[in-house]
């Protein structure tokens, strides 16, 4: 289970740097056919008001377009999208309204030619499962998501605590407690993953999953298998451990800077 959370526009407009840096090895020229059609079959529950899909599909050099690359229209909660790519490639599915408003969200997928993923959105959250890679996703997500689920509605609960409170130290117990319970979670949620991980460290989806959504992604590489090290996705895994080696590095000259 993934959340449908991130603003977008804000995405685009003021994280163009991270773009560049994050994608630049994610081009995904869409002239060259050759090795496969990546299919896509989605379904929203009932009450969702989107009316269509707008899907960006990064460029050559890895950056998310201005405007979308393709579209797929909503009927009777469904909708099917099929495109010829060469090799893998990130895109981002963006919701459009009936009244022709653009949701500010976006879900953010892995397109892989000769698999098939299937979506299925709820409100504010998503999930795919399909063949291939995204079978593979799915496995991990299935057995991540009830942890993912008791943080979301600990979350809600905490907020609403929270807001109809007014004495500040009751507002800080209510943060201490919510901070707590939330570690706890997330401790619970990193060892199920690593345990899941042991067993399955030969599916490039499972590894994927883990690597773009816990930390310690150079431990998780070295978990995996040749396999999966030099695979379809070899070079997106591979990306996402240098950032964190970058990071980390970067993160120690500051503290070598600072306490000089």
């Amino acid at each position: 289970m993934r959340k449908i959370s991130f603003n977008f526009c804000h995405y685009k407009n003021g994280f163009f740097l991270y773009l560049l840096v994050t994608f630049m090895a994610f081009g995904c020229p869409l002239a060259m056919w050759g090795q496969g059609t990546f299919k896509l079959e989605g379904r929203l529950v009932e009450g969702l008001r989107d009316s269509s899909y707008y899907i960006y599909i990064n460029d050559s050099i890895g950056l998310c377009p201005d405007e979308p690359t393709d579209s797929v229209e909503v009927k009777n909660r469904r909708f099917k999208y099929k495109v010829k790519l060469d090799k893998p490639c990130q895109a981002y599915l963006r919701a459009v309204y009936g009244d022709g408003t653009r949701s500010r969200k976006y879900m953010e997928m892995l397109l892989v030619p000769g698999d098939k993923a299937e979506l299925m959105v709820k409100d504010g959250v998503y999930s795919i499962h399909g063949s291939g890679f995204y079978r593979e996703w799915g496995g991990i997500d299935d057995v991540c998501t009830p942890i993912q689920q008791k943080m979301y509605e600990a979350k809600v609960k905490a907020d609403s605590l929270y807001n109809k409170n007014t004495d500040s130290k009751v507002k800080e117990k209510i943060l201490r407690d919510y901070l707590s319970l939330y570690k706890k979670y997330d401790e619970e949620l990193d060892t199920l993953a690593r345990e899941y991980l042991k067993k399955h460290n030969d599916e490039e989806g499972c590894v994927y999953y883990i690597i773009r959504h816990f930390g310690h992604r150079e431990a998780t590489y070295n978990m995996a298998t040749d396999n999966v090290k030099n695979g379809r996705i070899a070079k997106f895994i591979k990306h996402y451990v240098d950032l964190e080696r970058e990071l980390f590095k970067q993160k120690k000259e500051f503290r070598k800077y600072r306490f000089k």
